[in-house]
């Protein structure tokens, strides 16, 4: 019986190539999540210094993010995606062999640039095999993946942390992204470039004139996403610090605070793909993104682990149940593009608001206080709520509407 469930598994083009190995980088993504703001906070530097290093790896993924995309254009997704995730490996060593600033911004711009390099291969790859009436669904499962990874996460780094050192859990995430590695060499496919696989009915075309046909609908649906990165981003790195520096939480509890938000946004990513396919894209966009901003604006009131970890835990809902929807409008809007090409352009956008977060949370965290920063990022969610609401057209199309491009349609309202 085993043997024939692995054979299904096996025969599933997703499954081993691409959701196992994402549930591993979850899991060691959730592990950085909660150490690296704290241990970059242990060499007693600014909140402002703090924010430029953390967006040190953005910044990396800004820059590869377009390059990457041009490149998928021609080279096969699967041979990109082990060569990101090499890099990646690499520049994380680096933190747990040299414990020094400089050490940390190189190693984790470094590990930007294979994260870009990465991700874009990875969607790629993906958006090939995903059946275009069940795109809302199978996004949603990957970024549920995602959310199962980081359940054992937090917690797990914050007893290795506190049971070795605050270094620890890097070389961890090594050994985990290396089996990572180990099943996309293993099963991933070789995949045929967009050059090649080009139809006349898919005609290519660049960057340019992707942004010139279609400039209405990418501007409101990228600053709806930088916005949108802008606040995942901040609750990341906002309640760790919130919870050490202002509440003085040990790292085991701050872990334990992760886990639970973590497993609670796990419960909900399917239902998020579900109401995507049958009611629309924007529908779970709006109204958990306004819950998002109302959490965040709630961590400055927590006075204990009790408070926080109800607020955690109620931006963790929140957050599920938007799983997948910025990369299923992605593909959306890829589809009717030259879909490799566009993705480099759609996760540069989001990485944009990656990078800016921890910068504009520890410049207003050093000019006044933690908490403040916690208020701007809920602004942040507001915002791109009410972009997607009123500026963004539908992306989801059933399968018997005509073939006119999404973008040509006039902007929906929720």
């Amino acid at each position: 019986m085993l043997n024939s469930r692995f054979e299904r598994m096996r025969n599933n083009p997703l499954t081993l190539p691409f959701y196992l190995p994402s549930l591993l980088l979850a899991f060691s993504d959730g592990m950085l999540a909660l150490i690296l703001p704290l241990y970059v906070a242990d060499f007693e530097i600014s909140y402002g210094t703090i924010g430029l290093v953390l967006a040190a790896s953005g910044a990396g993924q800004l820059i590869g993010d377009l390059p990457a995309g041009r490149v998928i254009s021609r080279m096969n997704a699967r041979t990109m995606m082990i060569q990101g995730l090499v890099v990646i490996i690499l520049s994380t060593l680096v933190l747990f062999l040299l414990p020094s600033i400089a050490a940390i911004l190189v190693s984790r711009f470094i590990t930007g640039l294979g994260m870009a390099w990465f991700n874009v291969s990875r969607q790629a790859y993906a958006t090939e095999k995903m059946i275009l009436v069940k795109r809302g669904r199978a996004m949603s499962i990957f970024g549920g993946v995602n959310r199962i990874g980081k359940i054992p996460a937090a917690q797990l780094s914050g007893m290795i942390a506190g049971t070795f050192n605050i270094r620890a859990p890097f070389l961890l995430y090594c050994i985990v992204a290396s089996i990572a590695l180990y099943f996309i060499w293993r099963y991933a496919e070789d995949s045929t470039s967009i050059a090649a696989a080009s139809t006349p009915d898919q005609p290519r075309t660049s960057y340019r004139e992707a942004l010139r046909a279609n400039r209405q609908t990418i501007f409101a649906a990228g600053i709806g996403q930088v916005f949108i990165q802008m606040i995942r981003k901040g609750r990341e790195d906002i309640i760790p610090l919130y919870a050490s520096d202002v509440l003085g939480l040990d790292v085991e509890t701050i872990g334990t605070i992760g886990s639970i938000s973590s497993a609670i946004e796990t419960t909900l990513f399917y239902p998020s793909g579900i109401v995507m396919d049958r009611f629309g894209r924007k529908y779970s966009i709006v109204p958990q993104f306004l819950v998002f901003a109302v959490g965040m604006m709630l961590i400055p009131l927590t006075t204990n682990f009790t408070t926080l970890l109800i607020v955690a835990s109620a931006i963790g809902a929140a957050n599920g149940l938007t799983s997948g929807t910025m990369k299923t409008m992605g593909a959306d809007l890829a589809t009717h593009l030259n879909h490799h090409e566009f993705l480099g352009l759609w996760q540069l956008i989001g990485d944009g608001g990656i990078t800016l977060s921890p910068i504009v949370a520890g410049a207003v965290a050093q000019a006044t206080v933690l908490g403040n920063a916690s208020f701007i990022m809920a602004s942040f969610g507001v915002a791109a709520a009410l972009i997607f609401a009123f500026y963004v057209p539908e992306t989801l199309r059933k399968p018997d509407t005509e073939s006119a491009a999404i973008v040509s349609k006039a902007p929906s309202k929720v």
